[in-house]
């Protein structure tokens, strides 16, 4: 499609002339499948300025491909979270205070002679209101926790995400790319000194998938430094966040969202100032709290169970060590991936210490813990309600 002034004028719903200017090539897509543009349109009236995103899978593309299907499902799924989703977010901006780019176009075509659908995605540019650098800090972590939690908030028992569970619907099943179902071959490559992590996966993924429908929402499913951005005003504790693609949002315990950001993008020093891991799900289930009250659309005993501090923490772990399984058979990386891998067979001993099956099994260690014992030991350990 060719983007001219008068495309440009339909869209934004510009009456006077328009011209278009400034067009800057930002990125391009993960495994070639695309690219990520700026530009500006300036009228008499205003100027506003856009983000393109153009997703073309290359020829080499396969559809039979595990990965190649999990991409372009990704882009159908980010289109309907423009579309469907993203007006809901903005139902409630007088209420929950929920940064994220405004749609203005999303499209998807089939090329006549391909079976590979294309896509044009065209949003307002966040850099405007969100153009600060990441910088890591106490103040900026703290910030996007916040968001998180608002995000997170908005999505409780929305029927996108209840539908989600059947696994005919526009999201994600299970929101984030690392779950179990399509990263098999990451899991036949971790190595034998993390046996407990793929003994363990499938009972992990099992709990996390088979608990109340009260307990999910909506997770941003790639939640790192790369898609974030961050706004502020004069003052170092002023900031505000903001994300960007949505390819992998589904449902899911809000806690992934934040296993992924402290394991990619906030460092030891950073998380121990913010109390550790139980600081960061304390300030989480306080703004959540504080949103779904604002809300006012759940009972105050379901508000309670979502929010309490012990949900959390069981989400937290649960999520942590199924992120660390995927990390185990694809590659360990982020500014606290140390501390993660450490965290999760922590909590893996953790699980197997308490189990009362462990008497009958004799003295034994988690590398000696067999697949249904996993399952027990982890039923055991957070039981469903």
């Amino acid at each position: 499609m060719k983007l001219t002034p008068a495309f440009f004028q339909e869209i934004l719903d510009i009456t006077e002339e328009v011209k278009i200017s400034n067009e800057k090539r930002l990125t391009s897509l993960w495994a070639g499948y695309g690219t990520i543009s700026s530009v500006q349109v300036r009228s008499k009236k205003a100027n506003k300025n856009l983000i393109i995103k153009r997703v073309n899978p290359p020829r080499k593309c396969s559809l039979s491909s595990i990965g190649d299907q999990r991409k372009i499902k990704s882009y159908h799924v980010e289109g309907y979270f423009y579309e469907k989703l993203v007006p809901y977010i903005l139902k409630w901006k007088d209420v929950v205070k929920c940064d994220i780019a405004q749609p203005y176009f999303i499209e998807q075509t089939h090329d006549e002679e391909d079976s590979e659908p294309s896509f044009l995605f065209i949003m307002s540019d966040l850099s405007d209101s969100h153009g600060m650098y990441y910088d890591g800090s106490k103040e900026q972590v703290i910030a996007i926790i916040g968001w998180l939690a608002s995000f997170h908030s908005i999505f409780y028992n929305h029927p996108d995400v209840m539908e989600a569970k059947t696994g005919n619907g526009k999201i994600w099943p299970e929101g984030g790319y690392w779950h179990l179902k399509t990263r098999l071959s990451e899991l036949e490559s971790i190595p034998s000194y993390y046996r407990a992590l793929k003994e363990s996966a499938y009972a992990v993924d099992k709990r996390m998938n088979d608990g109340p429908d009260l307990y999910y929402t909506l997770v941003h499913g790639d939640f790192k430094e790369a898609n974030i951005m961050i706004g502020g005003g004069s003052k170092k504790d002023s900031f505000s966040c903001a994300a960007v693609d949505y390819q992998y949002c589904g449902r899911g315990f809000g806690a992934k969202d934040i296993v992924m950001l402290i394991v990619s993008s906030v460092s030891p020093q950073v998380l121990k100032a913010i109390g550790g891991e139980d600081g960061v799900i304390q300030l989480y289930a306080d703004e959540l709290k504080k949103n779904v009250n604002a809300m006012n659309e759940m009972s105050k005993e379901d508000i309670e169970i979502i929010t309490s501090f012990d949900t959390l923490k069981m989400q937290y772990e649960l999520a942590m060590v199924d992120y660390v399984r995927f990390m185990a058979g694809w590659g360990f990386w982020g500014s606290n991936s140390d501390f993660a891998e450490r965290r999760a067979i922590e909590i893996l001993k953790d699980i197997a210490s308490s189990w009362s099956g462990r008497s009958r099994n004799g003295d034994c260690t988690i590398n000696t813990f067999t697949k249904k014992d996993w399952e027990s030991a982890i039923y055991e350990k957070y039981p469903l309600l």
